[in-house]
């Protein structure tokens, strides 16, 4: 292996009949083409220490391999970057369109892939397959992976596949592209702060979209940052359209996906952090997807998503389907949020609109129209947190439009000025909040506050605490129409107070406002005035 290899070929054409078209082995490697022709078994090959391939126009093609193939390797303290660049050229292969792998020992890798214009197509592997390890000699190094531009990529298991990993040191994994992305996946993204021996780390590298293998690993000391950044279409015709995951601490995780999203047989995103202290947060558009549009999860942090455009969810429940969008966190706040010009068509699915915290506040925020999941919109705390449903947008659901739930010792809210109704004539409840537990010192535990129109429910508006020492809370000044009841409180244990206040309309074919308590010295004012802890 020489010192350095620089290759520069302009126009013609260059065979590899029996094997590779162009190899360069080398401590250094630069290749630059220019309207050039090039196939091979793998059509461009660079192995070495630092490797720079600059591709304008033509065409590479690996006829039984990788389109591009890097391996970079630097040892004890001498980095190793990769850098390719291709610019309105065609790049193709029977495995990986482009295959970029660096590794460090001891030392920090980077791992940069630029495709403006033109096409990478992978075979059986990625369009785009690019991979930083720093495995570390006794201390912590960092690890970085980019794959930006604007050329359409297609592969089997995926368009894009991009990671980074590192033992207890930072990792690093950044993609933004803008042009049409095809596969099984459409994008993956996954960097990695473990700790753990060499060999579990490289069976992330080699299969991560295989969650065993992320499972056995422990979060290490660097953080893990992924940023997703998508112009253009993503298709993901077997799986995920967006998968974006961090292990490690202090974790970033951010998708943004601008365009619209198909994965009629999947999950439009799914991007979390495993580790402690991370920080989740998804912004999506169009979504078309067979089992949930985006999911957002934290094992120990926050975790937010927002829809601003239209969210197909094509499966009910029976055959799979989850929810339009949906924050999960543990130790840490969950927010889902369907904006003023979002719409979530989750027909029979679980739930349009998600949040569910474990120690934590759970909440949404539908300000968009829902349309007709078995639940329109729910927020679950798990603990002292809140869950709390703030609602404007109409919302159309099969069992529940709004329930917020509280298991613990904290809260239950619900503020809405929704359109509510169950068009299948079937609706339990309009709104309700429900609380398991005893009392908080500082604010009501159930509290509901109705502004807006609920119709074809059972039940419009209901509240549940089953505990001692609690508030709840119920004013409504729309207008409801139901079958059983308007308003129902209900409370079981002792010491618990109920209040309720109508300033609209009920129509009901049952009970106006009813009451019912089980326990001791509870208490119950149905009135004109404002209840609740003062």
């Amino acid at each position: 292996m020489g010192a350095s290899n620089v290759i520069e070929v302009t126009g013609g054409s260059v065979i590899g009949a029996s094997g590779n078209g162009i190899v360069a082995n080398g401590l250094n490697n630069e290749i630059t083409l220019t309207e050039t022709v090039v196939s091979g078994n793998s059509g461009v090959v660079a192995n070495g220490l630092n490797s720079t391939i600059n591709v304008t126009g033509g065409s590479v093609t690996g006829t039984n391999g990788n389109g591009i193939q890097t391996v970079s390797g630097g040892v004890l303290g001498q980095g190793a970057a990769t850098n390719i660049i291709v610019t309105n050229a065609d790049i193709s292969g029977t495995q990986d369109g482009i295959n970029a792998l660096n590794i460090g020992l001891g030392a920090n890798v980077s791992t940069d892939v630029t495709a403006n214009g033109g096409t990478v197509s992978g075979g059986s592997g990625s369009g785009i397959s690019a991979i930083s390890a720093a495995l570390g000699s006794g201390s912590s190094n960092s690890a970085q992976t980019v794959v930006v531009g604007d050329a359409d990529i297609s592969g089997g298991l995926s368009g894009v596949l991009a990671g980074s990993a590192s033992l207890n040191g930072n990792a690093t994994t950044t993609i933004v592209v803008s042009g049409e992305i095809v596969g099984d996946n459409g994008l993956i993204a996954v960097a990695g702060s473990v700790d753990a021996d060499p060999s579990s780390l490289l069976n992330v590298i080699n299969d991560p979209t295989n969650i065993g293998n992320l499972a056995g690993l422990l979060a290490g000391d660097g953080k893990a940052t992924v940023d997703v950044t998508t112009n253009g279409e993503v298709t993901a015709n077997n799986g995920i359209g967006i998968i974006a995951i961090g292990l490690g601490t202090d974790n970033e995780v951010s998708v943004d996906a601008k365009d619209t999203i198909t994965a009629r047989n999947g999950i439009g995103i799914i991007a979390g952090s495993v580790g402690s202290n991370g920080n989740v947060g998804v912004t999506v558009h169009d979504i078309t997807a067979g089992y949930a549009g985006a999911i957002a999860f934290n094992t120990d942090g926050n975790a937010s998503v927002t829809a601003t455009g239209d969210i197909d969810v094509l499966n009910g429940v029976q055959n799979g389907g989850i929810a339009g969008i949906a924050a999960i966190a543990n130790k840490g706040d969950a927010t889902a949020t369907l904006d003023d010009d979002g719409k979530i068509s989750a027909d029979g699915a679980l739930s349009g609109v998600a949040a569910i915290s474990i120690g934590g506040d759970a909440t949404i925020n539908v300000n968009g129209r829902i349309d007709p999941p078995l639940i329109g919109g729910f927020a679950g705390a798990f603990g002292n947190g809140t869950a709390e449903a703030n609602t404007s947008g109409n919302i159309d659901a099969d069992l529940a439009g709004v329930v917020a739930l509280n298991v613990g010792n904290g809260r239950a809210e619900i503020n809405s000025n929704s359109a509510l109704e169950s068009s299948n004539g079937a609706g339990l409840v309009g709104l309700a909040a429900v609380k398991v537990g005893d009392g908080s010192s500082s604010a009501n535990d159930v509290f509901i506050h109705n502004s807006g129109k609920i119709g074809d429910f059972g039940i419009s508006i209901a509240g549940l605490v089953v505990g001692d020492g609690n508030v709840m809370d119920i004013r409504n000044q729309g207008e409801l129409n139901s079958g059983l009841a308007g308003i129902a409180g209900v409370v079981v244990g002792d010491d618990n107070i109920v209040g309720v206040s109508n300033r609209g309309s009920i129509t009901t074919a049952g009970v106006g406002i009813s009451g019912v308590a089980t326990g001791n010295d509870n208490n119950g004012g149905y009135c004109w005035c404002c209840g609740g802890r003062q």
